[in-house]
Formats: C-alpha cells, sequence, structure tokens
C-alpha cells in the first residue's frame, strides 16, 4: 500500500515516496518515508533532515547522544566522545599508604589506562608530622592488578634529599595485586643489592625529602 502525500497542511502528515518524488512544496512538522533510501525524512521548514534511519546502516545528524560507558570498558555498545576522552587521559587518585603515614606531608597519585595497561605515578613530600620510621611504604595501586603477570610490572622512582639535593634511584615490587612498596637502587653513589627503604634507606627522611614513583601493570 502507497500513500498519497499531500503537498499542503490540509492532507496527510505522513505518506511513502522515493528520493525523486519528495513533496514539492512540503509543510513545516511534514513526515516522509522514501523506499528507495529506507529514511524517513522530516520537513524542518527549510530542510528534510533524518527523522528515523535504518538499523542496517544508520547515518546520524545533528548531535545524538547516547550513555557513557566506564573506562575499561571492551563490548559493541555505542561510545560516545566522553568515553574517547577518559580512556588514555590522565585521572587523580589518592593512594593508600601504610608503615608510613603522610601527616602534614602530602601523597598525590595519578594514572591512565589504554586498553588493560596502567600507567601510574606518585609523589609523597614528608611533612614535619610524617612518619617514616618503619620499613616502608606500602603504597596502594589504582586499580587492581592482574595476579598472573607480576613479571611484566615495570618500576622506576627518584628519592630526593632536600638538604643536600642528592637523588637517589629507586625502583620497586609488588604486594599480591593491590599495592607494591619501594626498593633501593643506589645508596650514596653506589649501587648495592636492591635493598628495602626504611627510615634512613636511601637517607634519613626529613621535612622536604620527596619520594616519586612511577610504574606500569596490566590492570585485571
Amino acid at each position: 500500500l502507497v500513500m498519497a502525500i499531500s503537498n499542503n497542511n490540509t492532507g496527510i502528515r505522513t505518506g511513502v515516496c522515493t528520493s525523486s518524488t519528495r513533496p514539492t512544496t512540503p509543510y513545516e512538522g511534514q513526515h516522509i518515508y522514501e523506499t528507495d533510501t529506507d529514511i524517513e525524512y522530516v520537513w524542518n521548514g527549510s530542510a528534510w533532515v533524518v527523522n528515523y534511519v535504518s538499523a542496517v546502516s544508520p547515518a546520524f545528524t545533528g548531535t545524538p547522544t547516547a550513555p557513557t560507558a566506564a573506562a575499561g570498558t571492551s563490548t559493541t555498545q555505542l561510545a560516545t566522545t566522553a568515553f574517547v576522552q577518559t580512556h588514555g587521559a590522565w585521572q587523580s587518585y589518592s593512594p593508600s599508604i601504610s608503615a608510613w603515614t603522610v601527616g602534614n606531608g602530602t601523597l598525590t597519585g595519578r594514572y591512565c589506562t589504554v586498553n588493560k595497561l596502567v600507567v601510574f605515578e606518585i609523589l609523597f613530600t614528608v611533612g614535619s608530622t610524617s612518619n617514616t620510621s618503619a620499613l616502608g611504604p606500602i603504597i596502594g595501586f589504582p586499580t587492581t592488578a592482574t595476579s598472573g603477570n607480576k613479571s611484566g610490572f615495570s618500576f622506576r622512582g627518584v628519592a630526593s634529599d632536600a638538604s643536600t639535593g642528592y637523588n637517589y634511584i629507586m625502583s620497586g615490587s609488588t604486594i599480591i595485586t593491590s599495592n607494591f612498596y619501594p626498593f633501593v637502587m643506589d645508596v650514596a653513589g653506589t649501587y648495592p643489592i636492591i635493598g628495602y627503604t626504611s627510615s634512613t634507606t636511601p637517607m634519613t627522611w626529613a621535612t622536604g625529602d620527596t619520594l616519586y614513583m612511577q610504574g606500569i601493570y596490566e590492570g585485571a
């Protein structure tokens, strides 16, 4: 059944035609369905605009919206530009810490993800009430790591002595899948066997000293 299409607002508001037989004098709000393109159009007062497209090969116009998927989503759902911007973009996080305490110092972190690859960095600045007297610290990852990929973890960092200006080379190791602890690789200009960070290693920690660490791992 093919419905006739009126060219004025006293006739039928919808109808069927082809791309070559559209109404010549449409009125605003008039709808048509083109059988050769499988697309529905509406006249907006100055032009025919798409009102419906076939699910087989949609061709949206304007600014269509959709829900924003969570970072790390890997499905066939539609992704918005907000999802694209967060995927691979730096995001801040508040690292957990144990063994040492931050006190009036600062501990900040940020991370980004590309597929399951997670890159993160932390900066700990010692304050006058920070507690660095124990063996440690143990610092939390921004996301859970893959338990079977411990050999794939990569760490690097620097401990800076504010009083002398000396920088010490640091590495790290994972504890299960949720956190890591820094290792010292350079003490007073020498290169010993990797050792634990402590209240006096690689230096006696004091106000203004900093620990910067960066790591890469595969997220769960």
